[in-house]
């Protein structure tokens, strides 16, 4: 006998069959009867090729491969020709796919082609799918295309919490005691949540050697220490110092309160100024700033408003404070340290004039060099 191969399109892929052809003179059974023979054998080979297939998984294959391969043009950003494929009820009702009847479904058709125009994905948007993730499919669909009963479509990106306008959410009532501004009353309202109790406030020593670590990392001078205690007003530090580059994390309603309850603050912000701003002691704008917001500077005194104008030195109160002419390397950090400079020299000698000279000093020191620096 003879061994012939043939390919059999079953539905689910190319099944290999091999069909032994007998021949008349074979255990000396007639043509007629070997025919029949066969076609039985064959018939029966194929019913038990077809019940035995095992199809594709929807959660672990047949999504993942869609979501890799599809959903940039047919998911929940972008739905070319109005069709979506992150969920199966879209395939259903968009009869891309036809449960349990590959032949007459559009997505095996379109993944299977050879034809470049029609093949998916598009020629020069992504490789054709290969034979095996073309067989996950048509398996899948003869089993009726399964998914689970409460599959949700992707998301819509612009529902993303990042493109939300954002709102001031309203202040959670704080019949606690320690609560003094709306930042503890929403420390307070985690505390209740979670059946917390707050730890006490911290003592001005230990405020103090926090900061003097923060700001120098070295301990606070004795001098400091005794100062610190011995003063009993409720703001014994010298002075606040607000570096707003307005990226969302003050408010003006924020930095209004702070100015409000506080006699010296030092502001450097890059908003445009406003009734917010008029009770800070001293509040420094580059030029830029300035002149954007020239048309609210009524209310603001000239006592106030220090204007920077880089190598130019600055200008208050009508007077301008020139600055030694040099290289500049790096300006970032400038800024900050002008108006750290200026509170530390001012809350000492409470002298304006010096404090802004010796602010141009130190930012003209900053910007020779690169990284941070210690003056």
């Amino acid at each position: 006998m003879v061994a012939h191969s043939f390919l059999l399109n079953s539905g689910d892929g190319l099944i290999r069959l091999f069909l032994m052809r007998c021949y008349d003179t074979l255990l000396g059974l007639s043509g007629i009867r070997v025919r029949l023979r066969c076609n039985f054998l064959l018939a029966a080979g194929l019913l038990s090729l077809a019940t035995n297939v095992v199809a594709a998984d929807y959660l672990t294959q047949i999504k993942p491969l869609l979501r890799e391969r599809c959903y940039a043009c047919h998911g929940a950003l972008k739905q070319k020709a109005d069709l979506r494929l992150d969920t199966v009820e879209a395939m259903r009702q968009s009869k891309v796919i036809v449960p349990g009847d590959p032949k007459a479904s559009i997505m095996i058709e379109r993944v299977s082609t050879g034809e470049l125009d029609d093949r998916m994905p598009p020629e020069h948007e992504g490789e054709p799918l290969t034979p095996e993730e073309v067989n996950w499919l048509t398996s899948w669909i003869i089993a009726d295309a399964p998914a689970p009963k409460d599959e949700q479509p992707e998301a819509d990106p612009e529902k993303h919490w990042a493109f939300q306008p954002i709102a001031r959410p309203p202040v959670p009532p704080h019949p606690n005691a320690w609560v003094r501004n709306p930042i503890d009353a929403f420390i307070a309202q985690g505390h209740e949540a979670m059946e917390l109790q707050p730890q006490g406030e911290a003592s001005r020593l230990i405020l103090l050697r926090r900061l003097s670590f923060d700001l120098l990392g070295l301990p606070p001078t004795a001098e400091a220490i005794e100062c610190c205690q011995t003063d009993p007003s409720p703001d014994w530090y010298d002075a606040l110092v607000i570096s707003d580059y307005d990226k969302g994390f003050l408010h003006t309603d924020d930095i209004k309160f702070i100015c409000n309850n506080h006699p010296q603050v030092f502001l450097d912000t890059k908003k445009v100024l406003g009734t917010w701003a008029f009770n800070a002691k001293y509040i420094k704008i580059n030029q830029h700033e300035y002149e954007r917001s020239r048309p609210y500077l009524d209310g603001i005194g000239k006592t106030q408003l220090i204007k920077t104008m880089g190598g130019d030195g600055c200008e208050f109160n009508g007077k301008v404070y020139p600055v030694d002419k040099v290289e500049v390397l790096d300006v970032s950090g400038a800024g900050d340290t002008f108006i750290a400079a200026l509170a530390h020299k001012f809350t000492r000698e409470s002298d304006i004039d010096k404090a802004i000279n010796f602010a141009n000093y130190c930012a003209s020191q900053v910007v020779q060099m690169r990284g941070t620096t210690t003056l």
